[in-house]
Protein backbone atom coordinates (compact mmCIF):
# COMPACT_ATOMS: atom_id res chain seq x y z
CA UNK A 1 0.00 0.00 0.00
CA UNK A 2 1.76 3.34 -0.89
CA UNK A 3 2.08 6.28 1.82
CA UNK A 4 -0.04 8.99 1.65
CA UNK A 5 2.90 11.21 1.58
CA UNK A 6 4.28 9.89 -1.57
CA UNK A 7 5.27 13.49 -2.53
CA UNK A 8 6.82 14.45 0.77
CA UNK A 9 10.83 13.71 0.61
CA UNK A 10 12.08 16.58 2.84
CA UNK A 11 10.55 18.09 5.93
CA UNK A 12 9.82 21.77 5.32
CA UNK A 13 11.66 24.11 7.21
CA UNK A 14 10.48 25.27 10.47
CA UNK A 15 12.17 28.32 10.07
CA UNK A 16 10.40 29.07 6.60
CA UNK A 17 7.33 28.20 7.62
CA UNK A 18 6.56 29.15 11.05
CA UNK A 19 8.80 32.46 11.08
CA UNK A 20 8.69 33.98 7.36
CA UNK A 21 10.47 36.90 8.75
CA UNK A 22 11.62 38.73 5.53
CA UNK A 23 14.19 41.91 5.10
CA UNK A 24 10.80 43.83 4.66
CA UNK A 25 9.45 42.79 8.53
CA UNK A 26 12.77 42.93 10.23
CA UNK A 27 13.48 46.38 8.67
CA UNK A 28 10.27 47.81 9.20
CA UNK A 29 9.75 46.24 12.48
CA UNK A 30 13.46 47.56 13.54
CA UNK A 31 12.61 51.43 12.18
CA UNK A 32 16.48 51.26 11.65
CA UNK A 33 18.07 48.14 10.48
CA UNK A 34 20.94 48.72 7.88
CA UNK A 35 22.14 45.43 7.16
CA UNK A 36 19.24 43.05 7.01
CA UNK A 37 19.11 40.42 4.37
CA UNK A 38 16.09 38.14 3.50
CA UNK A 39 14.47 35.43 5.73
CA UNK A 40 13.42 33.36 2.30
CA UNK A 41 9.30 32.83 3.00
CA UNK A 42 9.37 29.33 0.77
CA UNK A 43 10.47 25.82 2.84
CA UNK A 44 13.73 24.60 2.46
CA UNK A 45 16.57 22.55 4.15
CA UNK A 46 19.61 25.09 3.13
CA UNK A 47 20.32 27.54 6.28
CA UNK A 48 21.29 29.95 3.56
CA UNK A 49 18.00 29.91 1.61
CA UNK A 50 16.14 30.25 5.23
CA UNK A 51 18.56 32.52 7.45
CA UNK A 52 18.92 36.64 7.53
CA UNK A 53 21.75 38.27 8.72
CA UNK A 54 20.87 40.34 11.88
CA UNK A 55 21.50 44.05 12.44
CA UNK A 56 23.56 44.79 15.36
CA UNK A 57 21.58 47.48 16.19
CA UNK A 58 18.13 48.26 17.14
CA UNK A 59 15.96 51.11 18.17
CA UNK A 60 12.59 52.68 19.91
CA UNK A 61 9.68 53.16 17.28
CA UNK A 62 8.40 57.36 17.55
CA UNK A 63 5.50 55.45 19.87
CA UNK A 64 7.54 54.83 22.93
CA UNK A 65 10.33 56.95 24.50
CA UNK A 66 13.78 56.12 24.80
CA UNK A 67 13.75 55.80 28.60
CA UNK A 68 10.34 53.31 27.97
CA UNK A 69 12.43 51.39 25.32
CA UNK A 70 16.15 51.37 27.58
CA UNK A 71 13.82 50.18 30.37
CA UNK A 72 12.13 47.29 28.62
CA UNK A 73 15.53 45.95 26.87
CA UNK A 74 17.56 46.64 29.62
CA UNK A 75 19.06 43.47 30.90
CA UNK A 76 18.77 41.40 27.12
CA UNK A 77 22.29 40.18 27.66
CA UNK A 78 21.07 37.80 30.06
CA UNK A 79 19.47 35.74 27.81
CA UNK A 80 22.34 35.18 25.41
CA UNK A 81 23.25 31.57 24.68
CA UNK A 82 21.65 28.50 24.70
CA UNK A 83 17.86 28.00 25.57
CA UNK A 84 17.16 25.47 27.73
CA UNK A 85 13.57 24.08 26.70
CA UNK A 86 11.28 23.61 29.60
CA UNK A 87 9.87 20.44 29.77
CA UNK A 88 7.89 18.11 32.25
CA UNK A 89 10.26 15.32 32.27
CA UNK A 90 7.88 12.48 34.13
CA UNK A 91 11.30 9.95 33.34
CA UNK A 92 10.75 6.96 30.71
CA UNK A 93 11.31 8.61 27.82
CA UNK A 94 12.84 6.68 25.32
CA UNK A 95 13.72 7.95 22.07
CA UNK A 96 12.22 7.18 18.65
CA UNK A 97 13.99 4.01 16.64
CA UNK A 98 13.52 2.99 13.21
CA UNK A 99 10.98 0.68 13.94
CA UNK A 100 8.57 2.89 16.42
CA UNK A 101 8.47 6.15 17.46
CA UNK A 102 9.33 8.07 20.33
CA UNK A 103 7.44 6.87 23.98
CA UNK A 104 6.86 9.09 27.04
CA UNK A 105 7.95 12.24 25.66
CA UNK A 106 7.94 14.79 27.92
CA UNK A 107 5.41 17.66 27.44
CA UNK A 108 6.23 21.34 27.69
CA UNK A 109 5.94 22.89 30.61
CA UNK A 110 4.41 26.61 30.02
CA UNK A 111 5.13 29.39 32.42
CA UNK A 112 1.65 30.72 32.22
CA UNK A 113 2.33 33.71 34.48
CA UNK A 114 5.61 34.74 32.29
CA UNK A 115 3.75 34.70 29.24
CA UNK A 116 1.30 37.23 29.92
CA UNK A 117 3.79 39.62 31.27
CA UNK A 118 4.56 42.52 29.03
CA UNK A 119 8.34 41.92 29.68
CA UNK A 120 11.12 40.85 28.03
CA UNK A 121 11.16 38.05 30.20
CA UNK A 122 7.86 37.36 29.30
CA UNK A 123 9.10 37.22 25.58
CA UNK A 124 11.85 35.33 26.32
CA UNK A 125 9.93 32.21 28.38
CA UNK A 126 6.82 32.13 25.80
CA UNK A 127 10.37 31.46 23.01
CA UNK A 128 11.59 28.64 25.17
CA UNK A 129 7.74 27.06 26.04
CA UNK A 130 7.51 27.51 21.80
CA UNK A 131 10.71 25.83 21.07
CA UNK A 132 10.09 22.73 23.72
CA UNK A 133 6.41 22.76 21.83
CA UNK A 134 7.34 22.76 18.46
CA UNK A 135 9.59 19.65 19.25
CA UNK A 136 7.02 18.15 21.39
CA UNK A 137 4.86 18.39 18.18
CA UNK A 138 7.58 17.34 15.73
CA UNK A 139 8.26 13.49 18.11
CA UNK A 140 4.44 13.11 19.38
CA UNK A 141 2.67 14.80 16.07
CA UNK A 142 0.37 16.83 19.01
CA UNK A 143 0.55 20.29 18.14
CA UNK A 144 -1.79 21.61 20.99
CA UNK A 145 0.59 23.78 23.19
CA UNK A 146 2.26 24.92 19.77
CA UNK A 147 -0.85 26.09 18.72
CA UNK A 148 -1.63 27.77 22.42
CA UNK A 149 1.66 29.79 22.04
CA UNK A 150 1.14 31.26 18.47
CA UNK A 151 -1.47 33.46 16.97
CA UNK A 152 -4.60 31.23 16.23
CA UNK A 153 -5.71 33.26 13.07
CA UNK A 154 -2.30 33.24 11.34
CA UNK A 155 -3.03 30.10 8.64
CA UNK A 156 0.53 30.45 7.76
CA UNK A 157 1.15 28.36 11.36
CA UNK A 158 -0.87 25.68 10.53
CA UNK A 159 0.43 23.61 7.32
CA UNK A 160 3.26 22.29 9.51
CA UNK A 161 2.10 21.59 12.69
CA UNK A 162 -0.66 19.57 10.48
CA UNK A 163 1.86 18.05 8.40
CA UNK A 164 3.11 16.34 11.78
CA UNK A 165 -0.47 15.40 12.85
CA UNK A 166 -0.68 13.49 9.71
CA UNK A 167 2.40 12.01 9.42
CA UNK A 168 1.86 10.42 12.91
CA UNK A 169 -2.18 9.71 12.04
CA UNK A 170 -1.12 7.36 9.31
CA UNK A 171 1.24 5.49 11.39
CA UNK A 172 4.61 7.50 10.52
CA UNK A 173 6.97 9.24 12.87
CA UNK A 174 10.38 11.14 13.10
CA UNK A 175 13.28 9.85 14.66
CA UNK A 176 16.80 11.19 15.74
CA UNK A 177 14.89 14.72 15.68
CA UNK A 178 16.78 17.02 18.52
CA UNK A 179 16.41 20.89 18.15
CA UNK A 180 19.31 23.18 19.81
CA UNK A 181 18.77 26.75 19.75
CA UNK A 182 20.30 29.82 20.86
CA UNK A 183 19.74 33.65 21.31
CA UNK A 184 23.24 35.56 19.91
CA UNK A 185 24.74 37.97 21.54
CA UNK A 186 23.34 41.12 19.68
CA UNK A 187 20.28 43.12 21.32
CA UNK A 188 16.29 42.07 20.50
CA UNK A 189 14.63 44.58 18.11
CA UNK A 190 11.65 46.12 20.09
CA UNK A 191 8.21 48.33 18.73
CA UNK A 192 6.09 49.18 20.47
CA UNK A 193 2.25 50.78 19.71
CA UNK A 194 -0.51 51.37 21.99
CA UNK A 195 -0.75 47.79 23.93
CA UNK A 196 1.27 45.96 21.68
CA UNK A 197 4.69 44.96 21.47
CA UNK A 198 6.96 43.48 19.07
CA UNK A 199 10.28 41.55 19.86
CA UNK A 200 12.17 40.34 17.29
CA UNK A 201 15.23 38.21 18.52
CA UNK A 202 18.78 37.64 17.07
CA UNK A 203 18.65 33.28 17.01
CA UNK A 204 20.43 30.25 15.84
CA UNK A 205 19.08 27.01 15.64
CA UNK A 206 20.91 23.52 14.55
CA UNK A 207 19.57 19.81 14.18
CA UNK A 208 21.14 16.68 13.23
CA UNK A 209 20.94 14.80 10.49
CA UNK A 210 17.24 12.28 11.07
CA UNK A 211 14.68 10.45 9.33
CA UNK A 212 11.47 10.86 8.75
CA UNK A 213 9.46 7.23 8.33
CA UNK A 214 6.58 8.79 6.42
CA UNK A 215 4.75 4.66 6.88
CA UNK A 216 6.37 1.71 8.66
CA UNK A 217 7.67 0.96 4.73
CA UNK A 218 8.40 4.79 3.71
CA UNK A 219 11.71 6.58 5.02
CA UNK A 220 12.79 9.91 3.97
CA UNK A 221 16.29 10.77 5.27
CA UNK A 222 16.56 14.54 6.51
CA UNK A 223 20.07 16.23 6.33
CA UNK A 224 21.39 18.10 9.52
CA UNK A 225 21.27 21.74 9.15
CA UNK A 226 22.39 25.00 11.22
CA UNK A 227 21.55 28.26 10.86
CA UNK A 228 22.83 31.49 13.02
CA UNK A 229 21.17 35.09 12.61
CA UNK A 230 17.87 34.58 12.02
CA UNK A 231 14.90 36.31 13.83
CA UNK A 232 12.41 34.48 15.89
CA UNK A 233 9.28 37.16 16.25
CA UNK A 234 6.86 37.58 19.18
CA UNK A 235 4.22 39.83 20.10
CA UNK A 236 2.42 41.08 23.07
CA UNK A 237 -1.29 41.55 22.20
CA UNK A 238 -4.50 40.52 24.18
CA UNK A 239 -2.87 39.73 27.33
CA UNK A 240 -0.04 37.66 26.34
CA UNK A 241 2.77 37.06 23.94
CA UNK A 242 2.19 34.56 20.88
CA UNK A 243 4.03 33.69 17.67
CA UNK A 244 3.32 35.39 14.32
CA UNK A 245 4.62 34.72 10.60
CA UNK A 246 5.61 38.27 8.65
CA UNK A 247 2.80 38.01 6.63
CA UNK A 248 0.22 37.53 9.07
CA UNK A 249 1.95 40.72 11.10
CA UNK A 250 1.82 42.89 8.27
CA UNK A 251 -2.23 41.99 7.87
CA UNK A 252 -2.99 41.84 11.55
CA UNK A 253 -0.45 44.19 12.49
CA UNK A 254 0.01 46.83 10.11
CA UNK A 255 0.47 49.63 12.35
CA UNK A 256 3.57 48.05 13.68
CA UNK A 257 4.69 48.54 9.89
CA UNK A 258 3.57 51.50 10.02
CA UNK A 259 5.47 52.76 13.01
CA UNK A 260 8.64 51.11 11.77
CA UNK A 261 8.66 53.05 8.51
CA UNK A 262 7.79 56.39 10.08
CA UNK A 263 10.88 55.72 12.26
CA UNK A 264 13.03 54.85 9.72
CA UNK A 265 12.15 57.90 7.29
CA UNK A 266 13.35 60.18 10.54
CA UNK A 267 16.89 58.54 10.60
Amino acid sequence: MNSPYTTFTSTPSRRATLIGFGAFGIATLAGCAPSVKSVQNSPSNSSSSSSSSASSTSSPSDSTSPEEYAKFVADWNKYVGDIKLPTKDKGGYTPATNTEPAKNVPEPDIDENAIRQKTLEGSYKALAAYEASFLYAVLTGNSEYAKKLSHEDDPNLRPQFDLYRDIYNGGGWMEGYDLKCWILDKRPTVVFESDIVAVAWNYGEKFEAYKAHLSKEEVADQPADTADNIYMVTIYDGGSWKYVTNTYLKQKYPQLVESGNSSSSAT
